[in-house]
């Protein structure tokens, strides 16, 4: 393998990287918040004050 062949390899980790984390971020991030959102209107609909 050639150096040009392996910082070809290393851009390309480097990006799925950064795409896989983008989209762990854009997707997974907002639905725990509304999850956790969601879950304590139902717990607390009955039982808080506030």
């Amino acid at each position: 393998m050639s150096f040009a062949d392996n910082w070809a390899r290393v851009f390309v980790v480097i990006t799925f990287l950064t795409f896989g984390e983008a989209q762990i971020i854009g997707g997974i991030v907002p639905n725990l918040i509304a999850l956790v959102s969601w879950s304590n209107r139902i717990l607390c609909f009955d039982g808080c004050n506030g």
